[in-house]
């Protein structure tokens, strides 16, 4: 029972730590101001971030398909143009900014294969690079990573005594030498 539960945790460290390797976007300095849903086939986020007093606001729309790493960003402002709303109307996203409105249709958002719309201060930024792999990132990747190892150890150690042996100590339940002893007597008759 106790090399069920051992595996157990172990498959469990190695699945949570294989997940915690897998880049993600990171929203931490972001807030989530809506969410919608086009054909029931694409979630669209729309958040607003903001990095303190010395920053602009930033903003970012995503579509995301299936699992939480497939989120991809679809468009994104620093400063401006000021996005005001997302709506996900018929087979369409609708990207609205008080001079201005974007739309991409499903298949858009499903191929992925179109670059996100970028803008830095009001200015198209089609060469803006924004990096997944900031410090959190690399910090998430090391400790997912050593959570992945120890998964894999502990699953090593319960496979590797496959017969159900108890654990060994030394000195602990070791035979002791028997005394030889003559035939037919035993050795307390002496």
């Amino acid at each position: 029972m106790r090399r069920v539960a051992l595996a157990i945790c172990g498959a469990v460290l190695l699945l949570v730590g294989a997940r915690l390797c897998v880049p993600g976007p990171n929203h931490l300095f972001e807030t989530l101001r809506s969410s919608c849903r086009v054909h029931d086939r694409v979630t669209v986020r729309f958040y607003v971030g903001s990095g303190g007093a010395t920053t602009s606001f930033w903003y970012s729309v995503t579509s995301q398909t299936r699992w939480s790493w497939s989120e991809r960003e679809v468009f994104y402002a620093y400063g401006e143009p000021i996005v005001t709303a997302t709506e996900c109307e018929g087979g369409a996203l609708k990207i609205t900014a008080p001079d201005a409105v974007w739309s991409l249709t499903v298949d858009e958002l499903l191929a992925g294969s179109s670059p996100p719309f970028l803008y830095y201060n009001g200015r198209t930024a089609s060469d803006l690079r924004r990096g997944r792999w900031g410090p959190l990132e690399i910090l998430r990747t090391v400790f997912g990573l050593s959570i992945c190892l120890t998964g894999i150890r502990l699953l090593w150690v319960v496979l590797r005594r496959l017969p159900n042996k108890p654990l060994e100590r030394s000195g602990m339940n070791t035979s002791r030498p028997i005394e030889p002893t003559s035939a037919g007597r035993s050795a307390a008759s002496r």
